[in-house]
């Protein structure tokens, strides 16, 4: 069985990762990010990179590749394959998980 899992130099995503063979290039599933605090656990990243159309149409964009928004939500699961990656972090009543969106694509990072 191939190993699914895989430490991270990501700056962003220091800990470790899904390796999961069925990921879109736009999506990141990681253990260790702080977005819902220290002891957050697995999340699912949703992600959309900057191209050189963004870079023409967004002064506040450098580079190729820059975040422009990303979507993160707590999960137990890969919804990709279905390895099971922990249970939450935390074990809410009502059934809820965390949710986040951000938009970096201005001066300022926002959550939304």
């Amino acid at each position: 069985m191939q190993d699914l899992f895989y430490e991270s130099n990501h700056p962003n995503h220091p800990l470790m990762n899904h390796a999961c063979p069925n990921l879109p290039i736009n999506i990141l599933i990681s253990k260790g990010s702080s977005y819902f605090g220290p002891d957050t656990g697995w999340v699912l990243e949703i992600f959309r990179e900057a191209t050189e159309d963004d870079l023409e149409e967004n002064e506040y964009l450098d580079d190729v590749g820059d975040l422009i928004w990303t979507t993160v939500a707590e999960i137990s699961h890969c919804p990709y394959c279905g390895e099971h990656l922990q249970p939450l972090s935390r074990n809410p009543a009502d059934g809820s998980v965390q949710v986040a969106c951000y938009d970096y694509s201005g001066w300022t990072t926002r959550k939304l």
